[in-house]
Protein backbone atom coordinates (compact mmCIF):
# COMPACT_ATOMS: atom_id res chain seq x y z
CA UNK A 1 0.00 0.00 0.00
CA UNK A 2 1.71 3.61 -0.60
CA UNK A 3 2.63 5.93 1.70
CA UNK A 4 0.98 9.69 1.88
CA UNK A 5 1.95 12.74 3.57
CA UNK A 6 -0.42 15.39 5.05
CA UNK A 7 1.08 18.90 6.13
CA UNK A 8 -0.91 20.94 7.61
CA UNK A 9 -2.63 18.88 10.92
CA UNK A 10 -5.84 21.22 11.15
CA UNK A 11 -9.85 20.25 10.80
CA UNK A 12 -9.19 19.56 7.16
CA UNK A 13 -5.30 17.91 7.28
CA UNK A 14 -6.17 16.14 9.76
CA UNK A 15 -9.55 14.52 8.57
CA UNK A 16 -7.40 13.84 5.05
CA UNK A 17 -5.18 11.85 7.15
CA UNK A 18 -7.71 9.82 9.15
CA UNK A 19 -9.50 9.09 5.33
CA UNK A 20 -6.58 8.01 4.12
CA UNK A 21 -5.43 6.19 6.96
CA UNK A 22 -9.06 3.97 6.88
CA UNK A 23 -8.40 3.06 3.14
CA UNK A 24 -4.83 1.25 4.19
CA UNK A 25 -2.74 3.83 3.09
CA UNK A 26 0.99 4.52 5.42
CA UNK A 27 -0.04 7.91 6.92
CA UNK A 28 2.54 10.29 8.10
CA UNK A 29 1.19 14.08 9.44
CA UNK A 30 3.20 16.83 9.93
CA UNK A 31 2.41 19.35 12.26
CA UNK A 32 3.68 22.89 13.82
CA UNK A 33 2.02 21.26 17.49
CA UNK A 34 -0.84 20.00 18.55
CA UNK A 35 -3.99 22.15 19.14
CA UNK A 36 -5.05 23.09 22.47
CA UNK A 37 -8.44 23.66 23.50
CA UNK A 38 -9.42 27.36 24.34
CA UNK A 39 -12.66 28.86 26.47
CA UNK A 40 -13.93 32.33 26.68
CA UNK A 41 -15.50 33.45 30.10
CA UNK A 42 -18.85 32.38 28.70
CA UNK A 43 -18.02 29.13 28.81
CA UNK A 44 -17.30 28.32 24.64
CA UNK A 45 -14.78 28.65 21.97
CA UNK A 46 -15.31 31.80 20.19
CA UNK A 47 -14.40 30.16 16.61
CA UNK A 48 -16.87 27.73 15.99
CA UNK A 49 -17.78 25.71 12.40
CA UNK A 50 -20.97 25.50 11.00
CA UNK A 51 -21.18 21.39 9.21
CA UNK A 52 -23.86 20.33 6.69
CA UNK A 53 -24.29 16.38 6.96
CA UNK A 54 -21.98 15.62 4.44
CA UNK A 55 -19.45 16.93 6.71
CA UNK A 56 -20.81 15.10 9.36
CA UNK A 57 -20.69 12.04 7.35
CA UNK A 58 -16.89 12.38 6.93
CA UNK A 59 -16.38 12.65 10.96
CA UNK A 60 -18.39 9.67 11.33
CA UNK A 61 -16.46 7.52 9.31
CA UNK A 62 -13.53 8.58 10.90
CA UNK A 63 -14.81 8.14 14.18
CA UNK A 64 -14.24 11.71 15.25
CA UNK A 65 -17.63 12.91 15.30
CA UNK A 66 -18.72 10.98 18.40
CA UNK A 67 -16.12 12.65 20.35
CA UNK A 68 -17.43 16.11 20.70
CA UNK A 69 -20.17 18.43 21.86
CA UNK A 70 -23.01 19.42 18.83
CA UNK A 71 -25.64 21.75 18.91
CA UNK A 72 -27.62 21.01 15.93
CA UNK A 73 -29.73 23.81 14.26
CA UNK A 74 -33.16 23.02 12.40
CA UNK A 75 -33.80 26.50 11.23
CA UNK A 76 -32.23 29.58 9.51
CA UNK A 77 -34.02 33.10 9.24
CA UNK A 78 -32.55 35.63 6.66
CA UNK A 79 -33.39 39.23 6.05
CA UNK A 80 -32.33 42.62 5.69
CA UNK A 81 -31.78 45.74 6.93
CA UNK A 82 -32.81 47.85 3.96
CA UNK A 83 -36.20 45.52 3.57
CA UNK A 84 -39.69 43.93 5.11
CA UNK A 85 -38.97 40.48 2.79
CA UNK A 86 -37.38 37.60 5.38
CA UNK A 87 -36.21 34.10 4.49
CA UNK A 88 -37.10 31.09 6.74
CA UNK A 89 -35.54 27.62 5.89
CA UNK A 90 -37.11 24.71 8.68
CA UNK A 91 -35.13 20.98 8.15
CA UNK A 92 -38.76 19.63 8.42
CA UNK A 93 -39.46 21.15 5.03
CA UNK A 94 -36.98 18.70 3.69
CA UNK A 95 -37.16 15.54 5.64
CA UNK A 96 -34.48 16.32 8.23
CA UNK A 97 -34.57 17.21 12.29
CA UNK A 98 -31.49 19.53 11.35
CA UNK A 99 -30.27 21.45 8.64
CA UNK A 100 -26.65 21.23 10.45
CA UNK A 101 -24.20 21.13 13.50
CA UNK A 102 -22.42 24.15 15.26
CA UNK A 103 -18.73 22.97 17.00
CA UNK A 104 -16.16 24.66 18.70
CA UNK A 105 -13.06 25.29 16.74
CA UNK A 106 -10.37 24.01 19.31
CA UNK A 107 -11.99 20.91 20.67
CA UNK A 108 -12.95 19.65 17.19
CA UNK A 109 -9.30 20.17 16.41
CA UNK A 110 -8.28 18.44 19.72
CA UNK A 111 -10.27 15.56 18.90
CA UNK A 112 -8.74 15.63 14.95
CA UNK A 113 -5.52 15.66 16.70
CA UNK A 114 -5.15 12.57 19.46
CA UNK A 115 -7.33 10.17 16.96
CA UNK A 116 -4.36 10.58 14.28
CA UNK A 117 -1.90 10.40 17.21
CA UNK A 118 -3.51 6.73 18.11
CA UNK A 119 -4.01 5.84 14.53
CA UNK A 120 -1.14 7.08 12.40
CA UNK A 121 2.25 8.43 12.67
CA UNK A 122 2.15 12.09 13.75
CA UNK A 123 5.20 14.31 13.09
CA UNK A 124 5.71 17.89 15.21
CA UNK A 125 7.93 19.96 13.00
CA UNK A 126 7.65 22.55 10.23
CA UNK A 127 7.38 22.09 6.22
CA UNK A 128 10.40 23.44 5.01
CA UNK A 129 10.94 22.16 1.22
CA UNK A 130 10.13 19.53 -0.84
CA UNK A 131 11.43 17.57 -3.90
CA UNK A 132 9.29 15.73 -6.53
CA UNK A 133 9.64 12.95 -8.88
CA UNK A 134 7.60 10.49 -11.06
CA UNK A 135 7.57 7.69 -8.26
CA UNK A 136 7.47 10.13 -5.15
CA UNK A 137 7.60 13.38 -2.49
CA UNK A 138 10.45 14.26 -0.20
CA UNK A 139 9.47 16.24 2.43
CA UNK A 140 12.50 18.46 4.56
CA UNK A 141 11.14 20.05 7.68
CA UNK A 142 12.81 23.10 9.30
CA UNK A 143 13.90 20.48 12.24
CA UNK A 144 15.96 18.62 9.22
CA UNK A 145 14.20 15.39 9.39
CA UNK A 146 13.21 14.15 5.77
CA UNK A 147 10.05 12.18 5.04
CA UNK A 148 9.63 10.13 2.03
CA UNK A 149 6.38 9.62 0.36
CA UNK A 150 4.34 8.02 -2.76
CA UNK A 151 2.22 11.40 -2.67
CA UNK A 152 1.62 14.59 -0.47
CA UNK A 153 -2.15 16.25 0.76
CA UNK A 154 -0.98 19.96 1.14
CA UNK A 155 -3.88 21.44 4.40
CA UNK A 156 -1.54 23.61 5.13
CA UNK A 157 -3.57 27.20 5.06
CA UNK A 158 -4.71 30.23 4.02
CA UNK A 159 -0.23 30.92 3.34
CA UNK A 160 0.17 27.77 2.60
CA UNK A 161 3.73 27.01 2.38
CA UNK A 162 3.43 23.99 0.17
CA UNK A 163 1.69 26.02 -2.36
CA UNK A 164 4.58 28.66 -2.27
CA UNK A 165 7.01 26.29 -2.61
CA UNK A 166 5.55 24.71 -5.96
CA UNK A 167 4.87 28.53 -7.37
CA UNK A 168 1.15 27.69 -7.82
CA UNK A 169 0.10 31.48 -7.70
CA UNK A 170 -3.63 32.21 -6.06
CA UNK A 171 -6.17 34.77 -8.26
CA UNK A 172 -7.79 37.15 -5.25
CA UNK A 173 -11.08 38.59 -4.64
CA UNK A 174 -11.24 41.63 -2.78
CA UNK A 175 -13.89 41.64 -0.10
CA UNK A 176 -13.02 44.93 1.79
CA UNK A 177 -14.42 43.66 4.96
CA UNK A 178 -13.09 42.55 8.70
CA UNK A 179 -14.95 39.66 10.41
CA UNK A 180 -15.68 40.75 14.38
CA UNK A 181 -16.27 37.54 15.91
CA UNK A 182 -17.47 36.75 19.67
CA UNK A 183 -20.11 34.98 21.73
CA UNK A 184 -23.02 37.10 23.27
CA UNK A 185 -25.37 36.43 25.96
CA UNK A 186 -29.22 36.80 24.75
CA UNK A 187 -32.27 37.46 26.77
CA UNK A 188 -34.03 33.99 25.07
CA UNK A 189 -32.70 30.76 24.07
CA UNK A 190 -31.79 30.47 19.86
CA UNK A 191 -34.37 27.18 19.98
CA UNK A 192 -31.98 25.89 17.06
CA UNK A 193 -32.45 28.84 15.11
CA UNK A 194 -29.33 30.16 12.80
CA UNK A 195 -29.84 34.20 12.35
CA UNK A 196 -28.31 36.03 9.33
CA UNK A 197 -28.75 39.81 8.39
CA UNK A 198 -27.71 41.60 5.89
CA UNK A 199 -27.02 45.00 6.92
CA UNK A 200 -26.00 48.03 4.68
CA UNK A 201 -22.32 47.71 5.00
CA UNK A 202 -22.32 43.71 5.57
CA UNK A 203 -24.07 39.92 7.07
CA UNK A 204 -24.54 39.59 10.59
CA UNK A 205 -24.92 36.20 11.96
CA UNK A 206 -26.21 35.29 15.07
CA UNK A 207 -25.44 31.03 15.41
CA UNK A 208 -26.65 28.66 18.06
CA UNK A 209 -24.21 27.60 20.37
CA UNK A 210 -23.84 26.03 24.00
CA UNK A 211 -21.43 26.15 26.46
CA UNK A 212 -19.87 22.51 27.18
CA UNK A 213 -20.30 23.06 31.12
CA UNK A 214 -23.95 22.55 32.64
CA UNK A 215 -23.33 24.80 35.03
CA UNK A 216 -22.59 27.71 32.08
CA UNK A 217 -24.38 30.25 30.59
CA UNK A 218 -27.63 28.48 28.53
CA UNK A 219 -28.80 31.69 26.35
CA UNK A 220 -25.44 31.64 24.25
CA UNK A 221 -25.07 32.93 20.69
CA UNK A 222 -22.03 32.99 17.98
CA UNK A 223 -21.92 36.00 16.25
CA UNK A 224 -19.52 36.82 13.44
CA UNK A 225 -20.54 40.24 11.82
CA UNK A 226 -18.55 41.37 8.52
CA UNK A 227 -18.42 45.02 8.10
CA UNK A 228 -16.28 47.89 7.05
CA UNK A 229 -12.72 47.46 9.16
CA UNK A 230 -12.75 51.04 10.79
CA UNK A 231 -16.35 49.78 12.10
CA UNK A 232 -15.04 46.62 13.01
CA UNK A 233 -12.00 48.27 15.28
CA UNK A 234 -14.73 50.69 16.35
CA UNK A 235 -17.05 47.76 17.62
CA UNK A 236 -14.26 45.61 18.86
CA UNK A 237 -13.21 48.74 21.16
CA UNK A 238 -16.46 49.67 22.28
CA UNK A 239 -17.14 48.76 26.28
CA UNK A 240 -19.20 45.65 26.73
CA UNK A 241 -22.40 47.61 28.00
CA UNK A 242 -22.63 49.90 24.74
CA UNK A 243 -21.55 46.99 22.46
CA UNK A 244 -24.42 45.05 23.65
CA UNK A 245 -26.87 47.76 22.86
CA UNK A 246 -25.16 47.97 19.63
CA UNK A 247 -25.92 44.45 18.65
CA UNK A 248 -29.42 44.24 20.23
CA UNK A 249 -30.58 46.89 17.80
CA UNK A 250 -28.26 45.73 14.61
CA UNK A 251 -29.99 42.19 15.26
CA UNK A 252 -33.54 43.53 15.99
CA UNK A 253 -33.44 42.21 19.05
CA UNK A 254 -34.78 38.75 17.17
CA UNK A 255 -33.34 36.80 20.73
CA UNK A 256 -34.22 39.87 23.26
CA UNK A 257 -31.37 42.01 24.95
CA UNK A 258 -28.17 41.25 24.82
CA UNK A 259 -26.72 41.21 28.13
CA UNK A 260 -23.16 39.86 28.09
CA UNK A 261 -20.34 39.70 25.60
CA UNK A 262 -17.04 37.50 25.48
CA UNK A 263 -13.59 38.74 24.10
CA UNK A 264 -14.43 40.26 20.62
CA UNK A 265 -11.72 39.35 17.87
CA UNK A 266 -11.23 41.03 14.76
CA UNK A 267 -9.52 39.58 11.23
CA UNK A 268 -9.07 40.41 7.81
CA UNK A 269 -11.25 38.54 5.02
CA UNK A 270 -9.91 37.12 1.79
CA UNK A 271 -11.59 35.18 -0.61
CA UNK A 272 -8.77 33.33 -3.02
CA UNK A 273 -8.63 30.62 -5.42
CA UNK A 274 -5.32 28.99 -6.06
CA UNK A 275 -4.52 28.25 -9.99
CA UNK A 276 -4.63 24.64 -9.54
CA UNK A 277 -5.18 22.16 -6.83
CA UNK A 278 -3.08 19.46 -7.94
CA UNK A 279 0.38 19.91 -9.57
CA UNK A 280 2.35 16.20 -9.88
CA UNK A 281 1.83 14.64 -6.69
CA UNK A 282 0.65 16.90 -4.50
CA UNK A 283 -2.82 18.07 -4.17
CA UNK A 284 -4.07 20.94 -2.28
CA UNK A 285 -7.13 20.60 -0.04
CA UNK A 286 -9.26 23.32 2.44
CA UNK A 287 -7.92 26.80 2.80
CA UNK A 288 -4.44 25.98 0.62
CA UNK A 289 -6.77 25.42 -2.16
CA UNK A 290 -9.40 28.30 -1.50
CA UNK A 291 -10.39 30.70 1.35
CA UNK A 292 -14.25 31.81 1.06
CA UNK A 293 -15.82 34.45 2.58
CA UNK A 294 -17.61 33.54 5.78
CA UNK A 295 -21.35 34.72 5.20
CA UNK A 296 -22.90 31.33 4.09
CA UNK A 297 -20.99 29.15 6.78
CA UNK A 298 -19.02 27.00 3.33
CA UNK A 299 -15.43 27.62 4.29
CA UNK A 300 -14.76 24.49 6.45
CA UNK A 301 -17.35 22.72 4.24
CA UNK A 302 -15.97 23.01 1.36
CA UNK A 303 -12.63 21.65 2.71
CA UNK A 304 -14.28 18.35 4.05
CA UNK A 305 -16.10 18.36 0.36
CA UNK A 306 -12.04 18.30 -0.91
CA UNK A 307 -11.17 15.53 1.91
CA UNK A 308 -14.14 13.02 0.32
CA UNK A 309 -13.47 14.02 -3.11
CA UNK A 310 -10.33 13.06 -2.71
CA UNK A 311 -10.78 9.81 -0.67
CA UNK A 312 -12.86 8.91 -4.04
CA UNK A 313 -9.51 9.04 -6.23
CA UNK A 314 -7.43 7.50 -3.44
CA UNK A 315 -9.86 4.91 -2.92
CA UNK A 316 -8.69 2.31 -5.32
CA UNK A 317 -5.73 2.11 -3.24
CA UNK A 318 -3.00 2.86 -5.84
CA UNK A 319 -2.38 6.59 -4.42
CA UNK A 320 -2.26 9.18 -6.87
CA UNK A 321 -1.76 7.03 -9.89
CA UNK A 322 -4.86 7.78 -12.41
CA UNK A 323 -3.86 11.02 -14.22
CA UNK A 324 -7.41 10.85 -15.43
CA UNK A 325 -8.93 10.97 -12.03
CA UNK A 326 -6.63 13.66 -10.76
CA UNK A 327 -7.56 16.09 -13.48
CA UNK A 328 -10.71 15.17 -12.55
CA UNK A 329 -10.62 16.20 -9.21
CA UNK A 330 -8.52 19.35 -10.16
CA UNK A 331 -11.14 20.35 -12.65
CA UNK A 332 -14.13 19.84 -10.44
CA UNK A 333 -12.91 21.18 -6.95
CA UNK A 334 -11.47 24.13 -8.91
CA UNK A 335 -14.60 25.00 -10.73
CA UNK A 336 -16.66 24.46 -6.86
CA UNK A 337 -14.37 26.77 -5.47
CA UNK A 338 -14.50 29.71 -8.26
CA UNK A 339 -17.90 29.37 -8.81
CA UNK A 340 -18.51 29.60 -4.90
CA UNK A 341 -16.15 32.97 -4.46
CA UNK A 342 -18.05 34.45 -7.06
CA UNK A 343 -21.55 33.93 -5.66
CA UNK A 344 -20.84 35.04 -1.98
CA UNK A 345 -18.99 37.75 -3.97
CA UNK A 346 -22.09 38.71 -5.91
CA UNK A 347 -24.48 38.29 -2.22
CA UNK A 348 -21.87 40.98 -0.65
CA UNK A 349 -22.33 43.22 -3.09
CA UNK A 350 -26.25 43.02 -3.92
CA UNK A 351 -27.07 43.33 -0.38
CA UNK A 352 -24.44 46.36 -0.02
CA UNK A 353 -26.16 47.97 -2.66
CA UNK A 354 -28.44 50.53 -1.59
CA UNK A 355 -29.66 51.84 -4.83
CA UNK A 356 -34.06 52.86 -4.44
CA UNK A 357 -35.28 50.63 -7.65
CA UNK A 358 -32.30 47.61 -6.57
CA UNK A 359 -34.03 47.30 -2.99
CA UNK A 360 -37.68 47.41 -4.49
CA UNK A 361 -36.52 44.70 -6.28
CA UNK A 362 -34.18 42.56 -3.94
CA UNK A 363 -37.53 42.92 -1.54
CA UNK A 364 -39.66 41.72 -3.66
CA UNK A 365 -37.78 38.71 -4.78
CA UNK A 366 -37.33 37.87 -1.23
CA UNK A 367 -40.78 37.66 -0.58
CA UNK A 368 -41.71 35.74 -3.64
CA UNK A 369 -38.83 33.35 -3.05
CA UNK A 370 -40.10 32.54 0.64
CA UNK A 371 -43.15 31.81 -0.98
CA UNK A 372 -41.55 28.90 -3.22
CA UNK A 373 -41.70 26.06 -1.17
CA UNK A 374 -39.70 23.19 -3.83
CA UNK A 375 -37.08 25.93 -4.46
CA UNK A 376 -35.96 26.64 -1.05
CA UNK A 377 -36.30 23.05 -0.81
CA UNK A 378 -33.43 22.88 -3.50
CA UNK A 379 -31.46 25.62 -1.84
CA UNK A 380 -31.16 23.73 1.67
CA UNK A 381 -30.31 20.21 -0.20
CA UNK A 382 -27.41 22.14 -1.81
CA UNK A 383 -26.35 24.17 1.36
CA UNK A 384 -26.66 20.71 3.10
CA UNK A 385 -24.00 18.82 0.81
CA UNK A 386 -27.08 16.76 -0.24
CA UNK A 387 -28.39 18.33 -3.71
CA UNK A 388 -26.66 17.07 -7.45
CA UNK A 389 -24.58 20.53 -7.85
CA UNK A 390 -22.75 19.59 -4.50
CA UNK A 391 -22.50 16.12 -5.30
CA UNK A 392 -21.32 16.71 -8.67
CA UNK A 393 -18.68 18.58 -7.58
Amino acid sequence: MAEAIVVGGGLVGAAAALGLRRQGYGVTLLEPSEPNIIRGRLGVDIRNVALNPQSQSLLSDIDVWQQNSVVPYNAMQVWEESGTGKLSFHAADVGRQELGWLLEMTPLASALYQTCQDKLTVVQGEFADLTMDATGVTVTTAEGRRIEADFMVAADGVQSSVRQALQIPVQAFPVGQHALATVVETERHHAGVAYQRFLRNGPLALLPSEAADAGQKTNLVSVVWSQPADQAAAHQTLPEEEFCAVLTRRSEGVLGQISAVDQRFCFPLHQQVARNFVKGRVVLVGDAARVVHPLAGLGVNLGFEDVIALLSVTAAGNGLQSSRALAAFNRQRWTRSLHMVRLLGLLQKTYGEQNPWLLWARNKATHQLNGMSLVKQQIMREAMGLGPIAAAS
